[in-house]
């Protein structure tokens, strides 16, 4: 039985160059969620858009709350929390995929020499397509509410910054789990954690002073300033824009070292 060729003395980037096979994986991908469905593909716009149209029912014209996020600033809640919801929402769907990549695709790694990194690239990538749609759906719901700024379309190159971040700590999940796979039951509760600790459901400013360094502490609370400057026009920081480059790049640098390091056991536990 062949190894996989995770465990071959390759490049730490040789899976990179193999883009017919990783595009193959992606469209594999893609292809299983839409197995089954009537709609096909239209079914991608119509579940973040009727996701979209529940909250707008809610918090529009029933609690018709607004929040204020910064002096002198205040914007309608609705606005303010699918702009940080929908790229929050890529995200995790992107991470709890990528995170088992690994384990449910074992076999392919025991009977098939290949990169193995392209499995979980692959399975993020893919859950990032996917979530375009939603993207554009809130671009639609932010213009016909109040308004869509024009750099909100710089949006394209910030999920693309997101999308290293998510990569590097799927990598490292991914690897984890093969080793100490009954932590992955563990992962739908700490992301949720994660998702409360991130100001999507209220602003920075709400928070009391003294514990305000939790979203400090957060990488993830950098990504949803930026899209809330693109999206909502609120003051744009250089800090924020650094900082999540900063941990983009990290996480991807060490997640995938961490993965490269972890793979040579696969074949044989898996």
């Amino acid at each position: 039985m062949p190894k996989a060729s995770g465990c071959n003395k390759n490049s730490p980037m040789a899976w990179w160059r193999q883009k017919t096979l990783w595009w193959a994986f992606i469209k594999r991908d893609i292809c299983e969620r839409l197995a089954g469905s009537f709609l096909g593909p239209v079914m991608l716009f119509l579940q973040p858009l009727a996701q979209i149209l529940v909250f707008v029912f809610l918090f529009k014209y029933i609690f018709n709350i607004r929040i204020r996020l910064a002096e002198g600033i205040n914007e309608d809640f609705l606005r303010f929390f699918l702009t940080g919801f929908i790229p929050w929402s890529i995200h995790n769907e992107a991470l709890i995929r990528g995170a088992n990549s690994i384990l449910a695709q074992g076999h392919l790694i025991t009977k098939v020499v290949f990169p193995v990194e392209i499995l979980p690239f692959s399975t993020v990538a893919a859950a990032y397509l996917v979530g375009l749609p939603g993207l554009i759906a809130l671009w639609l719901i932010l213009y016909f509410t109040g308004g869509l700024p024009v750099q909100a379309f710089l949006g394209l190159a910030w999920l693309f910054v997101q999308f290293l971040f998510t990569l590097g700590i799927t990598f490292f999940l991914a690897a984890l789990f093969v080793y100490l796979r009954d932590l992955l039951q563990f992962l739908g509760l700490l992301v949720m954690i994660w998702f409360y600790c991130t100001p999507i459901l209220y602003s920075q400013n709400m928070l009391p002073e003294k514990i305000r360094f939790l979203l400090v502490l957060n990488p993830f609370t950098y990504f949803v300033n930026i899209w809330q400057t693109l999206c909502l026009g609120t003051p744009f920081k250089w800090i924020d824009l650094v900082l999540a480059i900063i941990s983009s790049f990290l996480s991807l640098a060490l997640g995938l070292k961490f993965f490269q390091k972890s793979k040579e056991g696969f074949a044989d536990i898996l």
